[in-house]
């Protein structure tokens, strides 16, 4: 128990492949920025 502490790891790669993977694939399509915007309102 004389050790110093550690932190936990957090299973980002996991995430990525599984629960997130829609979402990440839908924020970095091309396509989808534009339409982002305009729903927004930034309309460019």
């Amino acid at each position: 128990m004389d050790r110093p502490k550690m932190g936990f790891a957090i299973p980002i790669e996991n995430w990525m492949r599984n629960e997130l993977k829609d979402k990440i694939h839908y924020y970095l399509d091309v396509k989808n920025r534009t339409t982002r915007h305009t729903k927004c309102g930034n309309g460019k």
